[in-house]
């Protein structure tokens, strides 16, 4: 399990800031730890998290 920090939160921030991500803020905390661990790809339920994921050049699966 990882838990957020300062910067994951500030990054998070700032993903749900930007308009053209569309993302809600659990799903921003989420890619914003997932950028913090280089994690290899992301698992995604919906298709605004999917597309800000692949926006921000991870591996997706979907399901």
């Amino acid at each position: 399990m990882a838990v957020p920090g300062r910067e994951e939160f500030r990054r998070a921030a700032e993903l749900a800031s930007d308009g053209t991500l569309k993302l809600r803020a659990g799903d921003a905390v989420h890619l914003a730890i997932a950028e913090s661990l280089s994690a290899q790809g992301i698992l995604c339920l919906d298709d605004a998290m999917t597309e800000s994921a692949m926006w921000l050049g991870m591996n997706v699966v979907t399901v």
